[in-house]
Parts: structure tokens; sequence; C-alpha cells
């Protein structure tokens, strides 16, 4: 296992055959579920980024819309 974690935590993936077989499949599972719960974590902060930037653009363009009507009825004047 020569994958880099953080924290250091590379080194504890590769002596992972120091432990006892029964202990390192609990802290191999462990791992993975934390892996899981972080995969999960991501794709919902993603999702808030795009919904955050979804209403930003949107009311970008009503404020262009509002500015492109008002210049309009400037120039009608």
């Amino acid at each position: 296992m020569s994958t880099m974690y953080p924290n250091g935590t590379s080194f504890l993936k590769e002596n992972m055959s120091l432990i006892a077989t029964d202990k390192a499949k609990v802290l191999e599972e462990k791992w993975k579920k934390l892996e899981d719960d972080e995969a999960a974590l991501m794709v919902k902060r993603l999702d808030l980024i795009a919904e955050h930037y979804k209403l930003v653009v949107d009311a970008m363009r009503v404020s262009y819309q509002v500015m492109s009507c008002l210049l309009n009825s400037d120039e009608l004047s």
C-alpha cells in the first residue's frame, strides 16, 4: 500500500501487516468507511457550491436585465 494519505497515515497503512490480522481487518474497514464518508462529504460540498453559484449567476442575470432596462429607458427619455 504505497498510497499517500494525509497526516502520515501512509506509514500506518504500509505497516498494517505488523498488527494482528483480526485487528488489521477492523482498522481497514474503519479506513474504508472514513474514506467513503469523506467522499460523501465532498459530494455534499460540491452540491452546495453548485447551488451557491447558480443563485449568484441567477441574481447577476436579473441585475443585468434591470440595468439594461434602466439604460434603455434613459435613452428613450
